[in-house]
């Protein structure tokens, strides 16, 4: 007898418009605390990137420009100026066999890593990564690494002149 009388309540329950009303409160609290973990997540990972830049900044680039003497203070952590996501585009101002020096607009200098995985275009041709040369404007694509260097996985060379693509026939 007890049992039927309990399932009737809980039946009540389930369907009353204030069940609903706290089911729906609490899917939004969960959203919604999703949605912030999220947040923290990625600015998280862009604050390791800046960090780690800052201070690995005299080994990653320094070691290329000590023949030019050009060197920079490192970018601010936070602010306008700090470092962004996962792109960057600037002129190369120093290179040696597995990395790039780029400037950017804002005259900050990134430490850009080159493996045998990173692919290089220059308008629809693929090339070498020794085609790279000072003064090149690219786009870099890729990851950051733990040492504030970012480890490319794409970089498009800019041609001054633009590219002529090639008539397709109909």
């Amino acid at each position: 007898m007890l049992k039927p009388m309990l399932l009737d309540t809980i039946k009540k329950t389930v369907a009353g418009i204030r069940f609903r009303r706290i089911l729906t409160v609490l899917g939004a609290a969960v959203l919604a605390l999703l949605v912030f973990q999220g947040g923290v997540a990625v600015g998280q990972k862009k604050t390791e990137h800046a960090y780690r830049w800052n201070e690995h900044y005299r080994d990653s680039i320094v070691p290329c420009l000590v023949p030019t003497g050009d060197m920079m203070p490192p970018p601010p952590l936070i602010g306008p100026k700090a470092l962004g996501g996962h792109g960057l585009v600037g002129d190369i101002i120093a290179r040696d066999s597995e990395r790039i020096i780029l400037r950017n607009r804002e005259n900050m200098e990134h430490s850009v890593v080159i493996d045998g995985m990173t692919v290089i275009r220059r308008c629809q041709e693929t090339v070498r990564s020794d085609s790279l040369g000072i003064g090149e404007t690219v786009t870099v694509i890729g990851m950051p690494n733990g040492r504030g260097q970012t480890k490319s996985s794409f970089i498009r060379i800019i041609p001054k002149q633009g590219c002529n693509p090639k008539r397709i026939p109909r």
